[in-house]
């Protein structure tokens, strides 16, 4: 699972932040990677702004270990593979939902390498789909 939220900085500072999980919470630690400074202390301007940026050079080296991390306050959303691809090792089938387990949108047939295009087309489906 990955979770995405906002990491307040400072009064008018925000990072937004993304965690990978390990899976079913066993195997090793969290990994946190920040993907964008913010000065707009909103969720969806922060999103929207990390969208427009494309995570360029972001990949799975970005991450490292927290292992203090959790839990993280709202707002969040998280990105949760189903484990449903007929080629689980380099696929996924994703869900994009809220910590309360509602379900925004799907993401089907994705390249599990693709890290910063997986947040991207989840966050698209957040932007479309969100509750605020």
């Amino acid at each position: 699972m990955i979770e995405v939220y906002l990491l307040k900085l400072s009064a008018t500072e925000w990072q937004l932040t993304a965690t990978i999980f390990p899976m079913g919470g066993h195997g090793g630690l969290a990994q946190e990677a920040a993907l964008a400074q913010l000065c707009e202390p909103t969720f969806t301007a922060g999103l929207a702004a990390m969208k427009d940026d494309g995570l360029a050079g972001f990949g799975r080296d970005s991450f490292i270990a927290n292992d203090s991390r959790w839990p993280v306050t709202e707002p969040k959303f998280q990105i949760v593979n189903d484990g449903s691809h007929p080629d689980p090792a380099e696929f996924g089938h994703y869900r994009v939902q809220l910590a309360n387990k509602e379900i925004l949108g799907r993401l089907e047939n994705r390249k599990r390498s693709d890290l910063a295009g997986l947040i991207i087309a989840a966050t698209e489906v957040y932007l479309a789909n969100r509750p605020d």
